[in-house]
């Protein structure tokens, strides 16, 4: 509300754009610019692989307070998909960190009784400060508990990407 969150899912997202447009900038000979998003990049980098990381997986985001979504030591909401998805998909997660953040993907969102990859659990009711229009849905029904599609389509995505790195360390 204030401004002074910070998403950690869209800190990995970030990564990976600007991984990917740091080598256009050099080809366009845009050496100071390309150089600037390295930096960026690196202080990214150490943020999300430290304060963004709650020891098993990664946090979702904070609020404008400082308090974390998506950490252990939430009622609600503890663990996030996209979070662990795209700390892989993102290449700048540590390897250590990206195989225990999809292990506890797997281990806590994949449901397979249900046939469902939930987005988040446990779901949303009373949390405060508010994580705003996902917890106005019932627990256990979209993003509030239940599978969201392209979240479940990027967990997939950074199972296999994390495999294959680990497969063939060059990518």
């Amino acid at each position: 509300i204030e401004g002074r969150g910070e998403s950690v899912w869209l800190g990995w997202f970030l990564c990976r754009l600007v991984a990917d447009f740091v080598p256009l900038a050099h080809a366009r000979g845009e050496v100071d610019r390309a150089h600037r998003w390295e930096a960026a990049l690196q202080g990214w980098k150490l943020a999300l692989q430290g304060p963004a990381w709650d020891g098993k997986w990664f946090k979702r985001a904070f609020f404008d307070d400082g308090q974390a979504l998506g950490s252990n030591a939430n009622a609600e909401a503890r663990i996030d998909l996209i979070a662990q998805a795209w700390s892989a998909l993102s290449g700048a997660a540590e390897p250590g960190q990206q195989s225990a953040a999809l292990e506890s993907m797997d281990a806590q969102l994949v449901d397979p009784e249900q046939g469902l990859i939930k987005l988040l659990d446990p779901p949303l009711g009373l949390a405060l400060p508010s994580a705003g229009y996902i917890q106005a849905y019932p627990p256990g029904v979209r993003e509030n508990g239940g599978q969201y599609s392209h979240a479940g389509v990027w967990a997939l995505m950074a199972l296999a990407t994390h495999a294959k790195s680990a497969d063939d360390p060059m990518g």
